[in-house]
């Protein structure tokens, strides 16, 4: 499914308020290391809603169909309540593909200019400087973003269990890899192309940036194996363990 598409996602209480994006925000930056990873924290929340909005009754809908809450919500006779939505300030209406796709991207550049602000203004992020000691791109970025939010916040962790996209979650901060490329790609092409990152001799696994569950090799499928984040690497993210994690050398 393409991002383009402009379905609307009709919830009971839906069409968010966009936060308007302060100027004068950018240029103060963060105020700590805290801060920084509150922010990282709500976006990961936005990605996260769009693949629970995304997981509607009807994925072969036409361009103007709309979804519906995820119908494997509705199904379960144990279920335990739809993802508390409440942190996106929603109101009556619908909230399109198009707007959270706009939305997720504001959030993003703000995040960029705050941070450059912040780190320009001697202000210690360790998200940052592990990323950069580890030359991380923009999509391993994001996933070690996800799994600290899923590590870190009660909330995202809550919502999460509820949205049932994970069917190996243990509610234990770990994340299975096809359920981490759907949050992060929506679209199918994108996703078979970002699988190599979680090969064996990709860098999040190699330099156990994720710790597998359980070891796997060429013949595992791929989608379904289960990652924590290193509690060392989750320490050093908090600010807790002040001595750099270095990049495994081999």
């Amino acid at each position: 499914m393409a991002l383009t598409d402009s379905k609307t996602l009709p919830m009971n209480e839906t069409s968010p308020v966009k936060p308007e994006i302060n100027p004068e925000n950018r240029e103060n930056g963060f105020a700590d290391n805290i801060e920084h990873l509150e922010a990282l924290e709500y976006l990961s929340r936005l990605r996260l809603t769009r693949a629970y909005l995304l997981a509607g009754d009807s994925p072969h809908a036409s361009p103007t169909s709309p979804y519906a809450i995820p119908v494997h919500m509705k199904n379960r006779k144990d279920r335990i309540g739809h993802p508390d939505l409440s942190f996106l300030n929603i109101s009556k209406g619908e909230l399109s593909l198009d707007e959270i796709n706009t939305w997720i991207r504001q959030q993003e550049k703000q995040l960029r200019q705050k941070t450059k602000t912040s780190i320009e203004r001697g202000i210690h992020l360790y998200f940052e400087d592990f990323c950069i000691s580890h030359k991380l791109d923009s999509f391993e970025r994001t996933v070690l973003s996800l799994i600290l939010a899923n590590n870190t916040c009660k909330a995202f962790r809550d919502f999460y269990e509820k949205s049932l996209l994970d069917p190996h979650d243990r509610q234990d901060g770990g994340m299975s890899i096809g359920t981490i490329l759907s949050i992060i790609h929506p679209d199918y092409r994108d996703q078979i192309t970002h699988r190599r990152y979680f090969s064996i001799a990709a860098s999040l696994i190699r330099h156990e940036v994720l710790v597998p569950h359980y070891s796997y090799d060429e013949t595992t499928n791929i989608l379904d194996v289960y990652v924590h984040l290193h509690e060392r690497i989750l320490r050093y993210l908090l600010g807790v363990k002040t001595i750099p994690f270095e990049a495994n050398s081999n």
